[in-house]
């Protein structure tokens, strides 16, 4: 628990470090890459958004709510006990935005070789879609629930992939946990998500209209 407690910390405090920071500002007009249905990235001229909402909730503090990190950090973060205990900490992610007429909406993941991400025992993900969007006031105890199990994800360093698409809508929310079968996996994943503002490109996107 204590790196929850620190965790905790760095987020109320607002004092966060991005790894990406030091990485230079990708260039006007860039054109990003999308990640083929086979895994490959290939440019593609489909239109990309970053998530603006990410927001982890916590089994061990059912009624603690922390602010959204996109606007600070941008840190997304998943973990889970294992077996022997029954803890868990999911996340929500929630893009918001999407144009009225867009079509095929795509959620990718992409992290360039050598990003630093945190792996740590199972590192499978499972990607939920909800029964509502997600809100500033999201606990764990009043969070949106898990409608289906949407897609899987393998985040690693040099590695991207498709999750899985679906109908646009204005905003989309996923629950992201760490992937179990009958019972937990320990195991945690961490990163700091790049959202365009350096370069490289790292973490979840949303690609429609291709």
């Amino acid at each position: 628990m204590l790196f929850f407690t620190a965790l905790v910390s760095a987020v109320l405090s607002l004092t966060f470090v991005d790894p990406a920071s030091a990485i230079p500002a990708a260039a006007p007009d860039q054109v990003f890459l999308e990640p083929s249905s086979t895994g490959d990235v290939g440019a593609r001229a489909c239109q990309t958004i970053y998530p603006s909402f990410i927001k982890p909730i916590f089994s061990w503090a059912p009624d603690l709510s922390i602010p959204n990190t996109v606007p600070q950090s941008r840190l997304f973060e998943v973990q889970s006990s294992g077996p022997d205990q029954s803890w868990r900490e999911d996340s929500l992610l929630m893009f918001t935005g999407i144009p009225p007429l867009a079509y095929g909406c795509q959620l990718q993941y992409v992290f360039p070789s050598g990003f630093p991400i945190s792996l740590y025992g199972h590192t499978q993900l499972y990607v939920y879609t909800t029964d509502r969007n997600a809100t500033d006031s999201d606990t764990w105890r009043n969070s949106p629930k898990e409608k289906s199990q949407w897609g899987t994800a393998n985040p690693s360093a040099g590695g991207s992939g498709v999750v899985n698409s679906e109908k646009c809508y204005e905003k989309l929310t996923y629950r992201i946990e760490i992937g179990h079968d009958s019972k937990p996996n320990a195991g945690r994943v961490s990163f700091y998500q790049t959202n365009g503002f350096s370069w490289p490109l790292a973490g979840w996107i949303l690609t429609h209209s291709c």
